[in-house]
């Protein structure tokens, strides 16, 4: 059998990634909550046992911004410590404050990996762990969260999940657009007044440049078995809004085309066996 498994850091999109599957019918193992024991935690390291969950297991990480993933940790920091303010958010080291889940592996509190670690650091150390991950393993799909935000976007994954894993056995009648799975309103994300502009020093002190180009230029990018790469065109431009069309020969005057080629370029790859 087929198994989807949902990583990511917290408030990086996995709980609207679950729903989304499940709502549509694929497969899903997410976690498992065993009394006080939690095993494949969605939000933790990955590990080779997740391979051991069914016959194929594929695992999906989904990924934010940082900008936006920041201002929603500081608001909705699960499992850590709350900081007084922003700054000490972005600075002091963070620590764990849970005390009943504990990691079926390790017997250790749940994110015990977060102690004494920055928030930079807690996402870059998960980062490159996935990284690492990928190298030996295979069946992987890489997502970006505004990305599947898109409905065509959105409709081309799950499209691309059925052809490739499913072999085309769900309905593609698929449902699109849910509710918040946080607060059950019909907002694809919730709102908070910190103005970033005032923090940008600090942000631009402690962030990787290199991580943080790949996370923003991530469309999907689906490892199937080793071999060749093929790139698979993704229909997800959207036509300019009507309040820009008077400015559209301005715009045009000055871009770069060769960069705005590549970037209305960017779509989708998936590595596969031929």
């Amino acid at each position: 059998m087929v198994l989807f498994k949902i990583n990511g850091e917290r408030n990086s999109g996995t709980n609207f990634l679950n729903t989304i599957l499940r709502v549509n019918n694929f497969p899903v193992y997410e976690q498992e909550i065993i009394n006080n024991v939690c095993k494949q935690w969605k939000h933790g390291l990955p590990r080779k046992e997740n391979k051991l969950l069914d016959n194929k297991v594929i695992d999906i990480f989904i990924f934010r911004s940082l900008d936006e993933w920041l201002v929603s940790m500081y608001h909705n920091c699960y499992h850590l410590e709350p900081k007084n303010n922003f700054t000490d958010f972005l600075t002091i080291k963070q620590k764990s404050i849970e005390t009943y889940l504990l990691d079926y592996k390790t017997n250790k509190c749940l994110n015990a990996d977060d102690n004494g670690k920055t928030i930079f650091e807690i996402r870059y150390y998960k980062f490159k762990k996935i990284m690492e991950y990928i190298q030996k393993n295979k069946n992987i799909v890489l997502v970006n969260l505004t990305f599947l935000q898109n409905k065509k976007n959105l409709l081309y994954f799950l499209n691309q999940l059925n052809n490739i894993y499913m072999n085309n056995s769900i309905s593609t009648h698929y449902i699109l657009k849910i509710p918040h799975t946080k607060i059950n309103t019909n907002i694809q994300n919730r709102k908070y007044s910190i103005d970033l502009e005032i923090y940008k020093n600090i942000i631009n002190k402690y962030k990787n440049e290199e991580i943080e180009s790949f996370i923003n230029n991530l469309t999907c990018s689906i490892t199937y078995k080793s071999g060749n790469k093929c790139i698979l065109k993704i229909p997800h431009i959207e036509p300019l809004p009507i309040e820009l069309e008077n400015y559209k020969n301005i715009i045009n005057a000055h871009k770069l085309n060769e960069q705005k080629t590549f970037i209305k370029n960017i779509t989708l790859t998936v590595t596969y066996e031929l």
